[in-house]
């Protein structure tokens, strides 16, 4: 089940994996082990619905779907600096929201003390991530 929600360079070996447990040329697993596969392009429609109050539609929560193409990197990058999905990543933005954030963390501007190294490497990675990640687009359009 996580194997479908992992990117494309991921699931594939993990899905691999998974396919030699099930073909029976791993002996890894113990009896009582239970594995099931199910095809990426059939797992919106075979997903049961968390609730029963409605009839279940295919596919994910409204804000999951805006989501979807985002690599896992980016995605934690922009939610660490409260972009929202679909948000155009713009140098300007990135570093102004990094330096509010950075100043709420640091123990001088109100932050814990004892989170705050944490919270800054935190910050400083999402920043670099996401810094790459435009100019790399701006690169690509040039």
């Amino acid at each position: 089940m996580g194997a479908a929600w992992l990117p494309r360079s991921g699931r594939e070996p993990a899905l691999g994996v998974l396919r030699r447990v099930v073909e029976g040329r791993w002996n890894g697993l113990t009896p009582d082990v239970e594995v099931r596969f199910v095809a990426p392009d059939m797992w919106d429609y075979l997903r049961p619905p968390l609730a029963a109050s409605s009839e279940w539609q295919p596919g994910g929560p409204p804000d999951e779907e805006g989501w979807r193409g985002t690599a896992a990197d980016q995605r934690w990058a922009m939610e660490v600096l409260g972009l929202r999905a679909g948000m155009a990543v713009e140098r300007d933005d990135i570093n102004r929201r990094f330096r509010r954030m950075l100043k709420d963390a640091h123990p001088d501007g109100g932050g814990a003390a004892g989170a705050a190294a944490s919270r800054i490497a935190e910050l400083t990675e999402a920043r670099t991530i996401l810094l790459h990640l435009a100019s790399s687009e701006v690169a690509a359009q040039g």
